[in-house]
């Protein structure tokens, strides 16, 4: 899967996470380390402290994220064993800090928030979108208990949404359109959590941690199929994306899609997400496998 379409799965403007953490430092992304620095001293945790009083949050942080850094890094399939602990914490600061400002200043109902992304790269009218796509795929995550930790440390108190609130709401502003809230109350990471959002209101859903079995296994006619056999696929007005609906007998409506090079990028990554994780449920590949003639 990667091999063929490497751009759908590498970061374009923001590494987050490991797994491309040197490539922020060789290559001309849009956003560095150094604006994720900036970020984090523009956020309301740190904007209206004292130069030491900076210094002494930034070591709250970071003394924080180091207690978590081992069960992070086993989050992930590879050791990195070339990040060091002190770099991997910093990681783990910037790139979190990073996320939870983008979603402060998407929040509009929090006036207070929108005055911090003014002068910043957010005001670039392209750069918030863009940033929405590399933060839904895969090789590109934080798990959450990280992002959950870190907004525990850095929120007002007069601030009460919870941070799986402001995610999805963040999440809901993609191109492809998620319709419903997730269901996920404790996500693996910011894709998990958008794969949440999709999933059909038919069909019975597993209990966390059940996997799919392996003794029953099901084709998936293709529509070509269905179509040479007589069915009838018509589009339908359902809005969300995986409620394919039996109408009339011999007729299946299908919600429009219409598939761009974003689009085609947040499937592929929801799709490899499926593929990665055997308790997942496989919605995005039958309904690939389902359309693919």
């Amino acid at each position: 899967m990667r091999r063929a379409y490497e751009f759908a799965y590498d970061p374009e403007v923001v590494t987050i996470g490991p797994f491309h953490y040197k490539k922020e430092r060789q290559e001309l992304l849009t956003v560095t380390e150094q604006h994720k620095i900036q970020f984090l001293f523009r956020s309301p945790y740190m904007h209206s402290q004292t130069s030491d009083e900076k210094e002494v949050r930034l070591g709250k942080l970071a003394e924080e994220m180091k207690k978590l850094e081992e069960r992070t890094r086993c989050c992930y399939s590879e050791a990195f064993a070339d990040i060091c602990s002190d770099d991997f914490v910093r990681m783990m600061v910037l790139d979190g800090c990073l996320i939870l400002h983008l979603f402060h200043c998407w929040d509009h109902n929090r006036q207070f928030y929108q005055e911090f992304a003014s002068g910043s790269l957010l005001r670039e009218r392209w750069i918030v979108p863009a940033i929405g796509m590399d933060l839904v795929k895969l090789e590109n995550q934080l798990p959450f208990f990280v992002l959950q930790k870190l907004y525990q440390l850095t929120r007002p108190i007069d601030n009460e949404q919870s941070l799986l609130t402001l995610a999805s709401e963040f999440l809901q502003s993609l191109s492809l359109k998620a319709e419903k809230l997730p269901t996920e109350s404790y996500p693996q990471h910011l894709l998990a959590l958008y794969h949440s959002m999709f999933e059909p209101l038919t069909g019975s859903r597993p209990s966390h941690g059940t996997q799919k079995s392996s003794d029953q296994e099901f084709l998936i006619p293709r529509a070509k199929e269905l179509i040479y056999h007589g069915i009838q696929i018509r589009k339908g007005n359902e809005q969300r994306l995986l409620e394919i609906k039996h109408g009339k007998p011999y007729l299946l409506e299908i919600p429009p899609l219409f598939i761009d090079n974003n689009i085609g990028s947040i499937l592929r990554n929801l799709v490899a997400y499926e593929q990665c994780f055997r308790d997942v449920q496989p919605y995005f590949t039958s309904y690939i496998v389902f359309l693919h003639g």
